[in-house]
């Protein structure tokens, strides 16, 4: 197992995973594990080659799919962006124990037409055969197929299907809320039902501003997990919700202190 304390620097381990999933997926060319990695194929090129340094969210994918267990993710963490550790307390305040969905059930929730399946077997009761041929018809039926054939979801005692996963990276949460919104946001019932859609914007000096919303987002959080996990709250729809805030303009981490530890995973 790889252990991210063996190595000196961060360029090394990441080399020493990439061998890993070679050896893993010896028929996977680089710009196929690049590919399921969501990373470029010549950035990923130059990775494996020790040439660059890269992006936190690029070396924790490789490093979750090398290591294969969150706690030897989180410990590469505190060694190479000592800088997380505050902002991942944060984060997960109340969801700490909660493990990262696989690398590659990732690829089916940023996709258009199966993040609703995957989804469904994210949830506390998971998803029946019926139920996803109600929904989806043949179609997801095959792609619950799929899911089995690679593991990505299990049939439980119940006789549905789970994926026990729940926590991902910022690429995946970004393509995710974009499919929601566009796919499963539902803009004709807009007053009739308990949906909600809603942009504000304004010239601000963000390092006042900034800390302010992200506290915010933080706050609201931490109450919208509380009232999900609610034993009163159990049912059988699956409801989702969404936050963001950013700049318009790419400040950059270097040139913005209020959100100094950089990209996070929620």
């Amino acid at each position: 197992m790889l252990e991210a304390s063996q190595y000196d620097d961060l360029r090394s381990f990441l080399q020493a995973c990439i061998n890993t999933i070679k050896k893993t997926h010896p028929s996977l060319s680089n710009a196929a594990i690049a590919k399921r990695l969501d990373i470029s194929s010549s950035t990923f090129g130059r990775i494996a080659n020790s040439e660059v340094d890269t992006s936190f969210n690029n070396a924790v994918s490789i490093a979750r799919k090398a290591c294969g267990n969150e706690e030897s993710v989180q410990s590469f963490i505190d060694k190479f962006f000592p800088q997380m550790k505050g902002t991942f307390d944060k984060v997960y305040a109340g969801n700490k124990d909660k493990s990262f969905v696989q690398v590659e059930a990732e690829s089916y929730l940023e996709d258009s037409t199966t993040h609703e399946i995957m989804m469904m077997a994210m949830t506390e009761t998971g998803v029946s055969e019926g139920q996803i041929l109600e929904d989806f018809g043949k179609r997801g039926l095959n792609i619950l197929a799929e899911l089995k054939e690679i593991n990505l979801v299990q049939l439980t005692a119940t006789g549905n299907y789970k994926n026990p996963g729940s926590n991902f990276g910022q690429k995946t949460v970004q393509k995710l809320i974009r499919n929601l919104v566009s796919s499963n946001y539902e803009l004709s019932a807009f007053g009739q039902k308990d949906n909600w859609l809603s942009l504000q914007w304004e010239s601000v000096n963000a390092e006042v501003v900034g800390p302010k919303l992200i506290e915010i987002c933080r706050r609201a959080t931490q109450e919208i997990r509380t009232v999900l996990n609610d034993p009163k709250s159990k049912g059988n729809d699956v409801i989702w919700t969404s936050m963001g805030m950013d700049t318009l303009n790419k400040l950059g981490a270097n040139n913005s202190s209020w959100n100094s530890a950089g990209e996070v995973l929620q």
